[in-house]
């Protein structure tokens, strides 16, 4: 081997320590889920404080009701064609589409319900699902394109955390937003706003791999290629053994722990709001305030949970 190559293969080697552009992209996707669970919990906050400046308003309970519903039904529907369109068309297109149409919904729901009443929110929210669902395997497909496996042990439940930091941002943000002067539409353009940043910032520097990244150096090309499984490295795939899939018994474990816990953080999240100011009369700032506590604090423990392994190593 020539110096020339042991000189290339210990800067390859050397990129293991240093931070790069793969971790660019575990912000970008931290960003992805921080701001799509802003915009898809804001509809909650909003009925809490509307009817806690109009206690003679209910359409907007029963509206909400139902419009949580048709989001949830288009949510499960996409997720599961998300996951497999994830093998088939570019993911940075698709991450980006899909918060651009959250997006422009969520500037939307104001007007539209101003003028048409709590039925267009179940049509607005039923659009909003159809593009939620599609985020979190696209960011799951570009974690492991992006992180190499002893990275990803780290990264990975971090920038998963990031859904927790935006449930407790927009439940800390939104008593005091509809207590200003732009009322309850300020928490839908707050939310829209973050997300329209989003899509700027991933437009310029998000990539579907490293391969088609046009910023990143040939050393840390060659790192993280080297270091996934040869079926990651495929942009595409044409073959999906669905037969090992439905018969993988992890799986349904997995399916049910983690309804169990989307069971327990959508009643936390929606439903305690309701009953913290309807049964105990708490101001919604006040409301607000107690549960983004709660929100930051289980992030906070996640990440030192994700940490703590690698300090113990060192």
């Amino acid at each position: 081997m020539s110096s020339g190559s042991y000189i290339d293969a210990a800067r390859t080697k050397q990129m293991k320590d240093l931070l790069g552009v793969r971790h660019i992209q575990a912000v970008l996707l931290a960003g992805a889920l921080f701001v799509n669970h802003i915009q898809q919990s804001n509809v909650a906050i909003t009925a809490v404080a509307i009817t806690s400046h109009n206690p003679n308003i209910t359409y907007w309970q029963d509206g909400k009701v139902r419009a949580r519903g048709s989001f949830f039904y288009s949510l499960i529907i996409s997720c599961l064609v998300g996951g497999y369109l994830t093998t088939k068309f570019d993911i940075k297109i698709m991450l980006l589409c899909s918060t651009v149409v959250g997006t422009i919904t969520t500037y939307l729901t104001p007007t539209l319900v101003k003028y048409y009443n709590w039925q267009i929110l179940i049509v607005i929210r039923i659009l909003h699902g159809s593009s939620k669902g599609f985020i979190r395997p696209l960011v799951y497909s570009q974690l492991v394109r992006w992180l190499p496996p002893d990275e990803l042990m780290l990264m990975g439940p971090v920038v998963l955390s990031s859904l927790f930091l935006g449930y407790g941002l927009i439940e800390m943000m939104g008593g005091y937003l509809s207590s200003g002067q732009g009322g309850w539409p300020s928490i839908f353009y707050f939310s829209g706003n973050i997300g329209f940043i989003w899509c700027l910032a991933y437009l310029g520097l998000g990539s579907q791999s490293p391969n088609a990244c046009f910023y990143i150096s040939v050393y840390e090309k060659r790192y993280i290629e080297e270091s996934l499984p040869s079926a990651i490295r495929l942009p595409y795939r044409k073959y999906i053994p669905l037969k090992k899939i439905l018969t993988c018994v992890p799986l349904y474990a997995l399916i049910i722990s983690q309804s169990a816990n989307n069971y327990a953080l959508q009643t936390f999240v929606k439903i305690v709001p309701l009953f913290y100011e309807n049964s105990l009369q708490l101001d919604v700032q006040k409301v607000n305030l107690e549960l983004s506590t709660f929100l930051c604090t289980v992030l906070l423990l996640k990440i030192i949970m994700c940490v703590s392994p690698f300090i113990a190593l060192e």
